[in-house]
């Protein structure tokens, strides 16, 4: 038997808490502070 998985790359959509330090989120952050050189 052989098991095959496809993981996601970053789920996008709003945080079950509303914060946004999490590392998913922080992707968003860099980019919209112009923190992050080029976008993904």
């Amino acid at each position: 038997m052989e098991l095959s998985v496809v993981n996601p790359g970053p789920v996008n959509g709003p945080t079950l808490s509303g914060d946004l330090t999490v590392t998913s989120m922080d992707m968003f952050k860099q980019i919209m502070l112009e923190k992050m050189p080029m976008v993904p």
